[in-house]
């Protein structure tokens, strides 16, 4: 089954690139121009040995960018700018571009990551690093090409991360995918409150945009769930407020919650400190003694 799946993929046409796509209400301006670096995609299609092992549900990723336009000034994955020799607080100016990604995708396909009898293939995680449907996604339709390969193959286990309504513009693709594989978008959202969201994330969308594309998405079929990640310590994690934004995540259309606390990190801590320096002083004393107990703490050990 697995061999005539990729056997009528590799016939398909190339999808030829062009249009230009919405992407919901922004709560900041764009700011500093953004370089886009366009690197050849060997494979886009990787094993994450480090998310089996801190017991995260899948162990495959598709990351089609490195560094995310978004912003979020609480973002782990501005770690992985270093990995690549570039600024970790340039992660939201200098977006990688994996041209060709969604030809790899299919070649990279294993037995294993598709359904065998009642158990589940390995999922397939797509946008653990990035946001998949970022601003990039506008203009170079990585991610939707990507979903164009998969949606001729059945028995898949995939998810999808975003924060971006511009997911909603693939809601008939994603709802073909969820009719033959099993398929989950995840929409982030950490807060009902525009203003607070506005300085953490600077490019992101509105909550109501972002509840406005969970229903657009449960009618087209798919599975969604919210993600409260990060709850920060006297910020956003008042329990009725997260009540409040949990139950209108449902009334959208929201088949599940999963809430997470904020993962300090050296590469996450000057773009979240500066932010909170200047909005919300006393969250900033707080954690900054957080981080310096921690700091103190390694040095211990060193």
């Amino acid at each position: 089954m697995f061999a005539m799946q990729l056997a009528l993929l590799s016939n398909l046409p190339a999808r030829r690139q062009g249009g230009t796509l919405s992407v919901g209400e922004s709560l900041a301006s764009h700011g500093p121009e953004v370089i886009y670096r366009e690197v050849t995609c060997r494979n886009v299609l990787g094993r994450s040995p480090a998310a089996e092992k801190m017991g995260y549900p899948f162990s495959w990723t598709v990351n089609p960018y490195r560094g995310c336009e978004i912003g979020c000034t609480y973002c782990y994955a501005r770690a992985t700018h270093e990995y690549l020799g570039a600024d970790p607080q340039a992660f939201e100016n200098e977006i990688f571009v994996k041209l060709g990604a969604e030809r790899t995708v299919a070649r990279a396909l294993r037995p294993e990551h598709f359904r065998n009898g009642n158990a589940g293939g390995a999922e397939i995680a797509i946008g653990t690093v990035t946001d998949p449907y970022q601003p990039a996604e506008r203009r170079y339709r990585l991610t939707r090409r990507i979903l164009e390969r998969l949606v001729h193959f059945s028995g898949l286990t995939l998810s999808v991360t975003t924060k971006s309504p511009l997911v909603t513009d693939d809601a008939e693709l994603l709802g073909s995918i969820a009719r033959k594989s099993d398929l989950t978008v995840h929409m982030s959202l950490i807060s009902l409150d525009a203003d607070l969201l506005r300085h953490l994330e600077p490019k992101g969308a509105t909550p109501e945009a972002r509840l406005s594309a969970i229903a657009r998405l449960t009618a087209a079929g798919v599975r969604v769930g919210l993600f409260i990640m990060p709850l920060i310590p006297g910020l956003n994690d008042d329990p009725a407020a997260v009540r409040r934004l949990e139950a209108a995540a449902r009334s959208a259309g929201a088949a599940f919650v999963v809430r997470q606390r904020l993962s300090l990190r050296d590469a996450t801590w000057p773009t979240l400190e500066a932010s909170l320096r200047e909005h919300y002083p006393e969250v900033h004393r707080n954690l900054s003694r957080r981080m310096l107990s921690r700091s103190l703490r390694q040095q211990k050990t060193a």
